[in-house]
């Protein structure tokens, strides 16, 4: 960047900043109107010279942390053990078999699913089963043992004592409940 001149230098940094927010954000060029961009390089264009390497550092530092809030990014671990959990929850899924998979130790992903979820991975996986089970329960009139076999339990009576440690109420009254609010609604 020593190399070119002020102007150049200005141009090149405006358009890595463009460049990198576009893949960053996935930017939706069709809905960023011609006046934003030009009232941006104007804006750009003011900073004087010797603060432009320290406004476009700034500007990736916020084009990056924006983006982690955005998306609430995990690391690579825990975002492939949550697509191992999403996509085989209504299997025996462990701990131990997704560490494993995902290439860390149980403890190691243990730790750092729970900083980063704010659940423990039992948690995470009880909440999706049970989320699902709702799912089934509202639009459908599957016999209550088979929901839980759906959604990974085998034994009918521990899917209802988790069920009704997560929800409140057992699975036959969460259906009560369902079909009463829809036929008030009638």
């Amino acid at each position: 960047m020593d190399y070119f001149s002020d102007e150049v230098r200005r141009s090149k940094v405006i358009e890595l900043l463009v460049l990198t927010r576009h893949t960053m954000t996935a930017f939706d060029w069709e809905s960023y109107t011609q006046d934003n961009l030009t009232n941006y390089l104007l804006a750009v264009n003011n900073i004087p010279s010797n603060e432009l390497k320290a406004w476009a550092h700034q500007t990736f530092e916020y084009i990056h942390y924006s983006q982690m809030d955005q998306n609430r990014l995990y690391t690579k671990a825990v975002s492939d053990a949550i697509n191992i959990i999403d996509s085989e929850f209504v299997k025996n899924v462990t701990l131990e078999d997704v560490a494993g998979r995902v290439g860390v130790s149980s403890q190691y992903l243990s730790k750092i699913f729970k900083e980063e979820t704010n659940q423990t991975f039992v948690e995470y996986l009880t909440n999706l089963r049970i989320t699902r089970a709702k799912e089934i329960i509202q639009t459908s009139d599957q016999p209550i043992k088979q929901v839980g076999i759906m959604v990974g339990y085998k034994d009918p009576n521990y899917f209802s004592r988790i069920f009704r440690s997560v929800v409140g109420i057992s699975p036959s009254d969460f259906r009560k409940n369902v079909k009463t609010r829809l036929s008030s609604k009638d």
